[in-house]
C-alpha cells in the first residue's frame, strides 16, 4: 500500500501571499506609468518680474497678452526653490547654459493661439524649465535656466511693486 501525502495549504497564508505579490506587481505598474513627465523648456524673450520672495522660494510672474478679448493680459506664476534652507540670489539658483546645447521653445511661439486654460493644463502636466538671458553685454549673451514649479494664472492683475529681471 502506497501512501500519498497531499500538501496542506493554509488558506489564510495562501491569500496573504497572493495579495502581497499582487500589491508588489501593482506598485511597479504604477511607478512605470505615473512617474515620467514630459519636459518643457521655455525661452522667455521679454522680462519677467519677481513678484515675491520669502525664506523658501522666489515667485516670478510673466505677463502675456491675453487671447481672450475680455482681458488685456494673463499673468503666469512660477516658483523657484533652492535645495537648501538658505535663499541665495535668483541667478545663483539657476544654471548657466548655452542655447545651442538645449532644445527649447520660444515664449512667443508657445503662447501663440493658446487659451489660458490650455496653457494652464500644459504647464500642470510637464516638468518646466525657464531660460532667460541675463547678460548686460550685447555681444556676449549669457543665459540661465531654472527648474520652476507652475503655481497658477490670473487675468488682468497688475503688480505695482516688483523687481524686473
Amino acid at each position: 500500500m502506497q501512501i500519498i501525502l497531499k500538501p496542506v495549504i493554509n488558506k489564510s497564508i495562501f491569500i496573504k501571499s497572493y495579495l502581497y505579490i499582487l500589491f508588489i506587481l501593482l506598485s511597479f505598474q504604477m511607478k512605470a506609468t505615473g512617474q515620467e513627465k514630459k519636459k518643457l523648456v521655455l525661452l522667455i524673450e521679454d522680462s519677467f518680474q519677481i513678484i515675491s520672495t520669502n525664506q523658501n522660494y522666489y515667485r516670478i510672474g510673466y505677463y502675456v497678452k491675453s487671447n481672450d478679448a475680455k482681458f488685456k493680459h494673463d499673468l503666469y506664476f512660477f516658483d523657484i526653490s533652492p535645495a537648501s534652507f538658505d535663499l541665495p540670489k535668483l541667478n545663483d539658483l539657476g544654471k548657466e547654459i548655452k542655447l545651442k546645447d538645449l532644445s527649447y521653445e520660444k515664449s512667443s511661439e508657445f503662447f501663440k493661439n493658446k487659451s489660458a486654460c490650455e496653457v494652464h493644463e500644459e504647464f500642470s502636466l510637464v516638468n518646466l524649465y525657464i531660460i532667460k538671458e541675463v547678460s548686460k553685454d550685447k555681444e556676449i549673451k549669457k543665459y540661465i535656466v531654472w527648474k520652476v514649479i507652475y503655481s497658477g494664472t490670473v487675468k488682468d492683475v497688475e503688480y505695482t511693486s516688483y523687481q524686473k529681471l
